[in-house]
């Protein structure tokens, strides 16, 4: 139930022609903004666990997304 709230309201939303009032709008822009170094930080916080001789290595994981 409360996953088909959320796009209805957001559909209703879309359709009635509102904005968004500034604050929300800039802290959304920086929201935004501050994704990339996000991912890229725990990207390389991942990597550079220490794992044991058991697992696998990421890297040709890592190879098959770059491509």
């Amino acid at each position: 139930m409360a996953t088909s709230v959320s796009p209805c309201a957001s559909a209703a939303w879309a359709v009635s022609g509102l904005g968004l009032a500034e604050p929300v709008l800039h802290f959304l822009d920086m929201l935004a903004l501050a994704t990339t170094p996000c991912a890229l930080i725990s990207l390389g916080a991942f990597l550079a666990e220490k794992r044991g001789m058991g697992q696998a290595s990421p890297w040709p994981l890592v190879g098959l997304k770059l491509e």
